[in-house]
């Protein structure tokens, strides 16, 4: 008898000690769970922010100028991001491409035979999806690839000849794609710069420029800001 009480004892007392290791592990892990949500929110909020930047859009396919001179902007755009787990965001982009063709008399890419000049202007608004695959938000250097599309806007303002006979505006919409991939390297808390390559393609409705599609690699980088909390 003294020996089977001492056994039920020493179970009771193992069941015990049991109990209250598991008790005391409950709370670190329900912590970790109340903690989970607050990591994630630091996370978006470190993936927030806005940048400017600038590439050289190589573009396929042109009308030449003859009897002539062109010139162009590099792609200039303006965007925001919004974080959406550590290792995505959503980007919200505006840029414009502004491209000037001068034909002296006898000139064929602007649609008539005398002198004229046509400023085109596109303008691509585009949604897409940002994806770090390697780091965090708090990394030096981070690698990321996009994808997305949108809708476009373009603008034809000829001084005379071009899509409107004797001079005028000319306005289409159309659609837009892009992918790309680049880095991102930190300068400050707030600050970093990007490099990047990617494919860029744009369709109009109707002529823009003598031309309906906007297509072509573009390189470029640019300054980027991330919003201090």
């Amino acid at each position: 008898m003294p020996i089977k009480r001492r056994t039920r004892l020493g179970t009771l007392a193992a069941l015990a000690v049991a109990t209250l290791a598991l008790t005391g592990l409950a709370g670190p892990l329900h912590a970790q769970d109340e903690e989970e949500p607050e990591r994630v929110q630091e996370a978006k909020l470190a993936r927030t922010g806005a940048g400017l930047r600038a590439s050289w859009w190589n573009l396929n396919d042109l009308p030449e100028v003859q009897n002539g001179e062109e010139s162009s902007w590099p792609l200039l755009e303006g965007y925001f991001q919004r974080g959406l787990d550590r290792h995505i965001a959503i980007e919200s982009s505006i840029g414009v491409w502004r491209r000037r063709a001068e034909t002296e008399s006898g000139g064929g890419v602007l649609g008539s035979g005398t002198g004229s000049a046509v400023t085109t202007y596109v303008v691509p608004v585009l949604t897409a999806i940002k994806f770090y695959p390697f780091t965090g938000p708090d990394a030096g250097t981070e690698p990321f690839i996009a994808a997305g599309g949108g809708i476009a806007l373009g603008i034809e303002d000829s001084e005379s000849g071009g899509t409107l006979t004797g001079g005028g505006t000319n306005a289409a919409t159309g659609f837009a794609l892009k992918g790309e991939t680049g880095a991102r390297t930190r300068l400050s808390e707030a600050f970093g710069l990007s490099l990047f390559a990617g494919y860029q393609w744009v369709r109009f409705g109707s002529d823009v420029g003598n031309t309906r599609t906007y297509s072509g690699f573009n390189f470029g980088g640019g300054l980027t800001y991330r919003f201090q909390y």
